[in-house]
């Protein structure tokens, strides 16, 4: 038998673990590669990483807030099958994926309008798909026509309103020129009729452009019925907001309907405009999404103020460099990822992890691996790549050992309560496996940010039988400039130092509430099962997630009724360092509980303030110091900052295949995936994508590219 293929994968997120997750999912990839992964510090899941605190009950403690979109339809087939292979007794609390991730659907959109924040939710309709099984994604009519009937929806809602029907008036029309004969009759149905009728000549667009469908993507017809479609989206939009919105913007519901309205039409006239379905979405991420949107007649009111375009920001953390006065997201990726978060997902819009990020993905991934012979080397900080002599290949891979495990591998999980075996990630080392523990606790190291803490000498890994053939690059872009100076500077390969030039990446900052009162009896309006986003910058996003408690452990007398989680961007300052930062996020948390919180818990506060003995604290401070006894954190290292798509750095994004060097595959949401954000999603196509340029697995990476929005050639 021949030798096995060694695969060395540097680092332990997503991306990492799903690159070996593909390499080893049949029995025949097992007997060709042999895997082995290098991880900083204690735990696997690099920014998606989740510990246990034993100080505090067992707590969950994450690096912000993850949720699943429902379009993450790559993230749940392997999570599917993660789970479908460990086969986990039904007694247990994560026993299968449906165990491990339950529905969301209410979204509740802030918005900020003279001078005073309103809420108002936004519910996504469940549908009976199952994410993960790969159906055929939709196409632009199918797009358009699920888009209409959910504003038509809403419309019939609206205009009830009395605002609304006084604007409802007869008015003279006139056809537009240079519309197509054959529906010629439909937009006169529309600008004859006063008060207009939207739902009867918009449903006559999309029946007619069904019919015609057959003749082809790119023919007169098609082109014939998206020049309609965004002829009556356009005479619509006009008169909604000349007659109906402008003269009453200070109706709350009408104006939140109107910037939903105006989002999503402007998106698809842009589409058909600027021939995106053609040309692909790339074309136009030279703009900013708000410019494109702009140039597409959006109104202002939409840009500024509407909750949805803000929204799109907020979920995407878009603003460079922290600062949230400079909002910044590549449009053609926007449009795209907003399509695709809106109009492909499965079952339910968004999933809530019924766990920790740590324990629901990882452990799984982590167990699986483990028993398909794939090796973990914890503690090990990679500090160097470096090529072959003809620059073809990377030669040697320079690793620095942070800590002696005392025998055998490292076991890096623990159990708590309602968790046997050990599942859980702990938010330390195991100290007692460790030779140097003595040392590293004394000098307070955190293996996650401190690459070397006891100066040991690097130990080298060459290309031979014994070290590694393929090289797995999974660690964040963000700490790669020192790691692959050597690749920079070659100069035969400018592609990859113009990747690593043109990314950009910001720190995020998130803290975690428990409190000693439900929900229900802190004010908040909508359900409990929700989240909010586009809030007061610069914490805009928060989600309760009490379904946590159960998984946790604290005393009962303690008294923890609710869990809430809240996250944004945290602005780079020059000179900082990680306590600086840990320490802004402290004193901004205070701010906004005492500043803002009132605004969804209007009965959290206490004589004009917040009132801090909601929050559960076993050390009994008073005032503000019981913040103390919650979680926050500062993700200030390199290896933990979220990577952003700023107008004009797409196109320097390299496909995992695309390195330069014949064994060196890259994985990241940093990489070209056709979703080319930051998100779980990018992050498992990518590892998807280096699994493939190795061994040719996985064949199908749903999404891959936008040519899935023309629909059937």
């Amino acid at each position: 038998m021949a030798e096995k293929q060694k695969v060395a994968i540097l680092g332990g997120g997503v991306a990492s673990i799903v690159a070996a997750f593909e390499l080893t999912s049949t029995e025949e990839l097992r007997k060709r590669y042999e895997v082995t992964i290098y991880q900083l510090g204690w735990r696997l899941g690099g920014k998606c990483a989740s510990g246990r605190s034993a100080e505090y009950g067992q707590r969950i403690e994450e690096h912000g807030l993850h949720v699943w979109f429902g379009f993450y339809e790559n993230a749940f087939r392997v999570m599917r099958e993660a789970y479908a292979e460990l086969r986990r007794p039904r007694s247990s609390p994560l026993a299968s994926w449906r165990d491990a991730f339950k529905p969301c659907d209410e979204i509740v959109l802030a918005e900020e309008y003279e001078g005073h924040w309103r809420a108002r939710s936004f519910t996504a309709p469940r549908n009976p798909f199952v994410p993960g099984e790969q159906l055929e994604l939709p196409d632009f009519w199918e797009i358009a026509d699920r888009m209409l009937e959910y504003v038509l929806e809403r419309w019939s809602l609206i205009s009830a309103k009395p605002a609304v029907a006084a604007a409802l008036r007869p008015t003279p029309a006139r056809l537009p020129l240079g519309v197509d004969r054959l529906l010629e009759s439909i937009v006169r149905s529309l600008l004859h009729c006063r008060p207009p009728d939207p739902e009867r000549a918009l449903r006559d667009v999309l029946v007619a452009a069904a019919r015609r469908r057959p003749l082809g993507v790119g023919s007169l017809g098609e082109e014939a019925d998206r020049g309609l479609l965004w002829l009556v989206l356009d005479q619509f939009k006009r008169w909604l907001w000349r007659d109906v919105v402008e003269p009453n913007l200070d109706d709350d519901d009408l104006r939140f309907f109107f910037t939903m309205f105006d989002a999503g039409s402007t998106m698809l006239q842009g589409i058909i405009a600027d021939g995106l379905i053609e040309r692909g979405f790339d074309v136009v991420n030279d703009e900013d999404l708000r410019t494109w949107l702009c140039r597409h007649g959006a109104q202002e009111l939409t840009l500024t103020q509407g909750p949805f375009v803000k929204a799109l920001y907020d979920m995407a953390f878009a603003y460079e460099g922290g600062d949230i006065r400079r909002p910044a997201m590549a449009a053609g990726t926007a449009l795209q990822d907003a399509l695709r978060l809106f109009f492909t997902y499965r079952g339910a819009f968004t999933w809530k992890m019924q766990s920790g990020m740590g324990d629901t993905v990882f452990t799984p991934f982590y167990e699986v691996l483990r028993k398909r012979k794939v090796r973990f080397e914890f503690f090990h900080h990679v500090s160097r790549l470096k090529l072959s002599a003809d620059r073809r290949l990377v030669e040697e891979i320079e690793i620095i050992p942070q800590a002696s495990v005392r025998k055998g591998p490292y076991e890096p999980l623990i159990a708590v309560e309602n968790s046997n075996p050990p599942e859980c990630w702990p938010s330390e080392p195991l100290w007692e496996q460790i030779v140097e523990a003595d040392e590293l606790r004394a000098k307070e190291s955190n293996l996650e940010w401190d690459a070397n803490p006891l100066g040991n000498a690097p130990v080298t890994l060459r290309r031979n039988e014994k070290d590694f053939h393929h090289v797995v690059l999974g660690i964040p872009i963000g700490a790669l400039a020192p790691i692959c100076g050597e690749l920079i500077e070659d100069r035969s390969n400018p592609r990859f130092a113009a990747m690593i030039e043109h990314s950009r990446t910001i720190m995020t900052q998130a803290f975690q509430l428990w409190l000693n009162r439900p929900l229900h009896r802190l004010g908040w309006q909508f359900g409990d099962n929700s989240i909010m986003t586009a809030f007061v910058e610069p914490l805009d996003t928060y989600a309760n997630m009490a379904q946590l408690i159960p998984r946790e452990s604290w005393k009962r007398e303690l008294n923890v009724e609710d869990v809430a989680y809240f996250c944004g961007v945290l602005e780079d300052r020059e000179g900082e360092t990680q306590q600086d930062a840990d320490e802004r996020v402290r004193r901004q948390a205070i701010d906004y509980l005492s500043n803002d919180v009132d605004v969804i818990w209007p009965e959290a506060g206490s004589r004009g303030g917040f009132d801090w003995r909601l929050l559960v604290d076993q050390h009994r401070g008073k005032g503000s110091g019981r913040f103390g006894s919650q979680f926050w954190r500062a993700n200030f290292q390199p290896t933990e900052r979220y990577v952003l798509t700023p107008p004009g750095s797409v196109i320097h994004r390299l496909r995992s295949d695309e390195a330069g060097y014949e064994n060196l595959f890259l994985a990241g949401d940093w990489t070209k995936t056709g979703l080319d954000g930051g998100c779980v999603e990018a992050a498992v196509m990518s590892g998807m994508q280096a699994s493939r340029a190795i061994c040719g697995v996985p064949e199908v990476i749903v999404g891959e590219d936008d040519a899935w929005l023309a629909g059937p050639r």
